[in-house]
């Protein structure tokens, strides 16, 4: 789940980043269940919307990653924050051992990669959220993956922290997650959401990155946060 980063010159360099306009939490939530994929050659999709692509060899696997990207890109669109570079979402039955031992996606910065597992292999996890994993939270996984994709070309700059990619992402994540779905995840990850930004840290991430999901999402919910906090973020004003 984590945004690996290259140092150096191995990280695409940042075209600035876009205001965030004002987003209905729940927008994305129509394409969930209606998205069909068309496909091209022998395991490569195209979806029929924002022309993501999918890599997989299981069609039900493509789907679901193109109504988990459409979900995303919905959102992100809306706030104003175009991709900057072609999406292919790749299924692979392996992560690079960077991501650790308990990612089930990864978004690679210096190859622009999108990465998650089969479903077949994101069901030995058992639970997502504190969920039973089903379809919906493989959705959502390829949402979140997605919104790395876009949003590290979105901050102004070349070095955003942690817990600055990861509060964003999972922004994406919550807000697009069908409505039964979000009301069960947090459900199960109950709080009241980071009392400040001097909570939201690298090291709660580290070590409970659902409950910060969780956690982040009611944060930006709160009041005088929302969408102002998202401009602070990506223009390095916030969670530094």
């Amino acid at each position: 789940m984590i945004t690996l980063r290259a140092g150096g010159d191995g990280r695409p360099p940042a075209p600035g980043w876009a205001p965030i306009v004002a987003v209905a939490v729940l927008l994305a939530t129509l394409s969930i269940t209606t998205t069909t994929v068309a496909e091209v050659q022998a395991g490569r999709f195209t979806c029929p919307r924002y022309g993501v692509q999918v890599i997989a060899s299981d069609p039900a696997d493509a789907r679901d990653a193109c109504s988990g990207a459409a979900a995303s890109l919905d959102f992100l669109v809306a706030a104003g924050l175009q991709p900057a570079r072609p999406i292919v979402v790749e299924v692979v039955p392996e992560l690079p051992e960077a991501a650790g031992p308990t990612a089930a996606g990864s978004y690679l910065v210096a190859d622009n990669r999108v990465l998650i597992l089969p479903f077949c292999r994101f069901l030995a996890w058992q639970t997502w959220f504190e969920v039973p994993i089903d379809r919906r939270l493989y959705r959502s996984l390829a949402a979140h993956e997605v919104a790395h994709g876009v949003v590290t070309y979105h901050f102004s700059m070349a070095e955003p922290s942690i817990q600055a990619q990861e509060y964003l992402a999972y922004v994406v994540t919550f807000a697009s997650m069908p409505p039964e779905l979000l009301e069960q995840v947090l459900e199960a990850l109950p709080g009241e959401g980071f009392a400040g930004e001097e909570r939201i840290t690298e090291l709660f991430y580290l070590f409970h990155p659902m409950h910060f999901g969780a956690q982040a999402y009611r944060h930006y919910l709160r009041p005088g946060n929302g969408v102002a906090f998202l401009n602070q973020v990506l223009a390095g004003n916030a969670l530094r």
